[in-house]
């Protein structure tokens, strides 16, 4: 936590439990998203950065992989979110990349289009 003129007033927590985070994001509702660059074990996990809230495992990446950073594109009705993975895609696996793609299903979208923002929390 930062007071107006950018000097760090507080820290704390809001995950653990994981290994070799690297990246993440915000998202447009205000959570974070932390990136686990964790060999074929790494996964995205979304973070309330209030610590109210237990981090969860998201849906953005189908399996377990070196998660970079997060990001996304809101100008459109649906969302379009995205992770960069370290991994290069191998002859037999192309779901392996420097991009991954997630657009929510409708469960997700029902989540995003929520006024209050904790209720977009299940988006991802």
């Amino acid at each position: 936590e930062f007071d107006a003129n950018g000097e760090l007033i507080d820290y704390y927590r809001t995950l653990s439990g994981t290994r070799i985070n690297c990246g993440g994001g915000k998202t447009p509702w205000g959570t974070w998203i932390s990136c686990e660059e964790n060999g074929n074990a790494g996964h995205v996990w979304q973070t309330d950065p209030s610590g109210t809230k237990p981090s969860e495992k998201t849906a953005v990446v189908p399996k377990g992989g070196n998660y970079e950073s997060f990001a996304y594109d809101d100008r459109a009705e649906i969302p379009v979110f995205f992770t960069t993975e370290d991994s290069r895609p191998s002859a037999n696996d192309v779901s392996n990349g420097a991009l991954v793609r997630f657009i929510p299903d409708a469960a997700g979208l029902a989540c995003y289009t929520q006024p209050d923002p904790a209720d977009k929390w299940c988006t991802l």
